[in-house]
């Protein structure tokens, strides 16, 4: 079932891959599988072993390590959406021109996204 969904998974981000590059105009997609077409789940619908999978998937992909501190971080800063203030902290991958974004709202949320610029 792991291996099943880790395939998904990967599929799915290597798709999301080839959108960003069909289009780089795209802003960031959110790495969830909502997202990647194999389900109606957003990254907050998953439980927190669901979630461990899909960032170790993701974060192999992107040939980003687990702990993000190997050198990827790029920089952060705070994006006001209304009354909302979401901390966004960018890292590069290790594939050429896409950068991860980790954003994080007030209420503990934290998403994910992928995209061919920092912004």
């Amino acid at each position: 079932m792991i291996a099943e969904r880790t395939k998904e998974i990967e599929s799915g981000i290597q798709g999301m891959l080839c959108l960003l590059e069909s289009d780089p105009s795209l802003g960031p997609i959110p790495i969830d599988p909502y997202s990647m077409g194999i389900g109606e789940m957003t990254v907050e619908d998953l439980s927190e072993a669901e979630r461990e999978i899909l960032w170790r998937v993701a974060c192999s992909v992107l040939k980003v390590g687990f702990d993000m501190l190997s050198g990827n971080f790029l920089e952060e800063y705070i994006e006001e959406r209304g009354d909302q203030r979401i901390c966004v902290t960018v890292y590069k991958t290790g594939l050429s021109n896409v950068f991860l974004q980790i954003l994080k709202f007030p209420d503990g949320q934290t998403r994910w996204l992928i995209g061919m610029n920092r912004d």
